[in-house]
């Protein structure tokens, strides 16, 4: 029997889903099962998952019917006592899985144990979190403020204590809930190694403004729901303007964020469709430009100033 099932939901990721059962099957813990949950994708990620043929690989496929649906078939399936789960599109280190079963056979007060990430561009550039850090316990406020230090997809916990828990919301499309419901149980802590990589994609999820603001209002209803007292403390961080489409604020995050990378083809990528989209925006016209030179800063005399978070580094393993 596996010790670790690591639970991975697929639904159209054709193009990433196996790299990231590479990066599981190149783990030196050698004592796991993956279970990937085909959620209905329709786009030839069926055929990936068909191709594969380790032993250690067991695929469920249901219709469609979302990520948190995905996750609940994933859960009643484990036959490991530790989950890990693992997002379709991201990588993890080889030596992921075998520092978060040490580090939880170390520490008996923790339920859960989640690693510090960067991130991988959609043409495969890494970013490093320039954080350094042995490890620390993640608190509820940890994750109310989405700071970075807390990744989902990241994350090793106890298959009993999260049925004990309760498992996962149904009123929400999340999992950030089972995490605030796990800390009633017991300790969680985050590595400040960075085992995990996650792939930020603009189009990975719903990017339209309704979407967007659909998202958010999720995030914010679960932190008044389970982490009350943090969600009225949280400072109000506008990332745009009141009159600027949330959806230009993600695009310029992105294209700080693959241009810091070296991903300089993404990053042009979003440049012309945030400057089709919205071509009335000064700042989609500063994107375009940003995007066809190369350059993070505009000012050509100038040196781009270090990104206060990540770093650009080569494949981290």
């Amino acid at each position: 029997m596996p010790s670790v099932s690591v639970i991975m939901p697929v639904f159209n990721q054709a193009c990433y889903v196996r790299a990231a059962i590479d990066s599981i099957l190149n783990q030196t813990f050698s004592k796991f099962e993956l279970l990937i949950v085909d959620d209905g994708s329709t786009d030839g990620t069926s055929d990936v998952l068909q191709a594969v043929t380790d032993t250690r690989i067991r695929v469920i496929r249901i219709p469609h019917g979302g990520f948190l649906t995905a996750l609940r078939t994933g859960v009643e399936a484990v036959r490991g006592d530790l989950i890990a789960r693992m997002d379709s599109d991201d990588l993890c280190h080889p030596k992921r899985l075998e520092q978060q079963v040490a580090f939880l056979e170390a520490h008996p007060e923790c339920v859960f144990v989640t690693t510090y990430y960067g991130l991988v561009t959609p043409r495969g550039y890494f970013l490093a979190p320039r954080q350094s850090f042995d490890w620390k316990y993640v608190s509820a406020a940890d994750i109310t403020h989405s700071n970075g230090l807390f990744c989902d997809a990241a994350t090793v916990f106890y298959r009993h204590q999260a049925v004990s828990a309760g498992l996962y919301d149904s009123e929400f499309e999340n999992e950030k809930p089972l995490w605030y419901k796990l800390l009633r149980h017991g300790q969680g802590a985050v590595l400040g190694a960075s085992l995990y990589y996650a792939r930020w994609l603009v189009s990975s999820h719903s990017r339209d403004e309704s979407g967007l603001r659909r998202r958010r209002q999720v995030h914010r209803l679960i932190r008044l729901k389970y982490d009350p007292e943090g969600a009225a403390k949280m400072s109000a961080r506008a990332r745009e303007s009141r009159n600027e489409p949330l959806a230009i604020s993600v695009a310029r995050r992105a294209i700080g964020l693959y241009l810091l990378a070296g991903d300089k083809a993404s990053a042009r990528e979003v440049a012309i469709k945030a400057w089709r989209r919205f071509p009335n925006y000064a700042s989609s016209w500063a994107f375009l430009l940003r995007g066809l030179t190369g350059r993070s800063a505009l000012r050509f005399w100038s040196s781009p100033q270090p990104h206060p978070v990540y770093q650009r580094t080569a494949s981290p393993w």
